[in-house]
């Protein structure tokens, strides 16, 4: 989603205050439209890096053949299931739940379709916080007369809060002065807060990562630190803890390999809870081409290590395929071009053949990629 919505025109309400659906539901405008002038000065704020982002994602959203996919970053807003699409543009499918009814042509294209009650939703974000220590869900709001789209961050349980951010370059939309709905929000540093009355009135939907959605259905799937300690691959690898720091909230630990102190390592970082968000292996070039077996068991063991419980079967395939790599003929009958098989174009990036492969699932995405710097990652 763009930084900052673009003006969109209001819908007007259908019976019980609900939006009429004869023309789809858009989300970005608001009945006081501040100044062009606000949105470009908002654009031009823009750390650079986010503004060549958003100019590559307008050339994508105005090619002919993606007109009407994805939101139009100079159009009127967005609808619940170009917002949807949005995510899938990075490989993931959420979990749109929707509290408001809508035509069925109108929600046909979202993969993950869930229908709550406001409620129930709201109820659902709390619990999110609960068993994650933070939401970070992008959420739509809808007070009767316009939409818009916000990211809520936290509730605070003390103070029945939902804590959010407001891409809107003036103040937000769910002040008492910008909504007919009789939400006032509360500024909160460089957010904003409503209580969960308020929000329950103006909800429209939520887009809920698969990993989020696993948790707030008792799916188990992390890895705790004190059990990764544990295990075969820590011990038969003698690991040893170099360095240990915390990062934007984060722990990073970094360990040595044994004797290989000086060509394999090991970073794992953790959330406050101690629960596993990231691991890299890194293998020195010059040392894994001369140790091809012991690296390729090496980077072997690291994924199967890590591998959530749920995606067993697809990381497992590329394990497999790792460490058919001692086998000639399997070198041989490797495909010189990109292959389709994300276990084969993991071997490809292992052995150089290519920059790097990615591979993504519900609750993880491996990367393994060549650095000059740093020599292969896994």
């Amino acid at each position: 989603m763009t930084s900052h919505c673009s003006p969109a025109k209001s819908v007007p309400p259908g019976p019980s205050g609900q939006p009429a659906c004869e023309a789809p539901t858009r989300f970005g405008g608001t009945r006081a439209i501040p100044d062009l002038e606000v949105f470009a000065r908002a654009r031009r704020d823009n750390p650079i890096w986010y503004q060549v982002l958003e100019e590559g994602y307008k050339r994508l959203a105005q090619s002919p053949e993606n007109l009407g996919v994805y939101p139009d970053p100079e159009g009127q807003g967005a609808t619940p299931e170009q917002v949807w699409r949005i995510f899938t543009l990075f490989g993931v499918e959420t979990y749109c739940v929707l509290t408001r009814k809508m035509p069925d042509d109108q929600v046909k294209g979202i993969g993950r379709l869930e229908r709550r009650s406001p409620e129930q939703l709201v109820d659902m974000l709390r619990k999110l916080q609960s068993v994650s220590g933070e939401i970070n869900v992008t959420t739509l709001h809808y007070d009767g007369a316009t939409g818009h789209c916000i990211r809520i961050t936290a509730y605070d349980p003390q103070r029945d809060r939902f804590i959010y951010h407001d891409p809107w370059p003036a103040d937000s939309l769910l002040c008492q002065n910008n909504n007919v709905a009789s939400v006032d929000a509360r500024r909160e540093g460089g957010r904003w807060s409503v209580t969960s009355l308020e929000l329950e009135r103006v909800i429209f939907a939520s887009y809920i990562f698969p990993a989020q959605w696993a948790r707030l259905n008792g799916v188990d799937f992390d890895l705790a630190y004190g059990g990764w300690e544990g295990s075969e691959f820590y011990r038969f690898f003698h690991l040893k803890l170099l360095d240990e720091r915390t990062e934007n909230g984060r722990k990073r630990r970094s360990f040595t390999a044994g004797p290989f102190k000086d060509n394999v390592s090991v970073v794992v970082e953790c959330a406050k809870n101690e629960k596993i968000v990231s691991s890299r292996l890194v293998l020195k070039q010059d040392w894994a081409a001369g140790n091809p077996m012991l690296a390729i068991d090496i980077a072997k063991s690291f994924l199967l290590a890590f591998v959530p419980s749920s995606d067993q079967a697809t990381f497992g395939e590329i394990g497999r395929a790792l460490w058919q790599i001692k086998d000639a003929n399997f070198i041989k009958a490797l495909p010189r071009e990109l292959s389709d098989d994300p276990a084969i174009r993991c071997v490809q990036a292992f052995l150089g053949g290519i920059e790097r492969a990615d591979v993504q699932t519900d609750f993880a995405l491996l990367s393994v990629k060549n650095s000059e710097s740093e020599g292969k990652k896994l």
